[in-house]
């Protein structure tokens, strides 16, 4: 499921992976908190494991949407020419239809490509960040939801960075909105057994400096992981 390439000077491994199930799990989490909204008194009383385990993720997921609908980047939006049905508080699910993804990716006007990348990448990015680090496998909740990433970190490596513009075709922004992602992994095999152990023992996930960051890219450390 992976592109592995190395770096000599460093004997670290790198993989180029894909986050299939990405979309469908922002999709769905959207609707959740709609649900949650509407029905504010509806509780699943035989799983509150799986409750609390939801309602850590719909607080970070409403945090992260705050920015996701801040003034400038409904501006941004409308400058790239992206039909959205409510431009003042426009539904992810609206945002990332293909053909919406297709709009504000093939725009021509360049300083609107470079404000609209600067606001909605980072955005996407913790939203990815979400999705790997807190939706956990039904049957096991030490593992991560995400097959490719559970296979990685599984076998020791580090969440290590978080691509935008990484998959354009179709089949990419379908799935991942266009996000691949880089896991790690060092030559050391106690390395690798440290980080293993703590995944499949603990569900303890080691990210990288970018992963790390992405819940201040407010600031102005922010660096774009793709060129518009």
């Amino acid at each position: 499921p992976s592109s592995p390439s190395s770096s000599p000077s460093s004997l670290q491994y790198f993989t180029l992976s894909p986050v299939p199930y990405l979309r469908n799990y922002l999709l769905k989490l959207e609707q959740q908190q709609q649900d949650r909204t509407h029905h504010p008194h509806h509780h699943h009383d035989h799983d509150h494991d799986h409750d609390d385990q939801s309602e850590g993720e719909g607080k970070m997921f409403k945090e992260i949407m705050a920015d996701m609908h801040s003034p400038q980047l409904l501006r941004a939006l409308t400058r790239s020419g992206t039909w959205l049905r409510d431009r003042d508080n426009p539904k992810l699910s609206d945002i990332l239809k293909v053909e919406v993804m297709r709009e504000w990716l093939a725009t021509s006007d360049t300083a609107s490509k470079r404000e609209l990348q600067r606001l909605l990448e980072p955005v996407l990015c913790r939203l990815a960040k979400l999705y790997l680090t807190q939706a956990k496998n039904t049957n096991n909740r030490a593992k991560a939801f995400d097959p490719v990433a559970n296979f990685h970190l599984g076998n020791g490596a580090v969440l290590h960075r978080i691509n935008w513009h990484a998959n354009l075709e179709d089949s990419g922004l379908e799935q991942s909105c266009g996000i691949m992602v880089n896991y790690l992994y060092d030559s050391s095999s106690e390395a690798r057994e440290v980080r293993q152990k703590a995944y499949t023992c603990h569900g303890h996930i080691s990210v990288g400096q970018q992963v790390e960051e992405l819940d201040a890219t407010h600031n102005t450390k922010w660096r774009p992981t793709s060129s518009l």
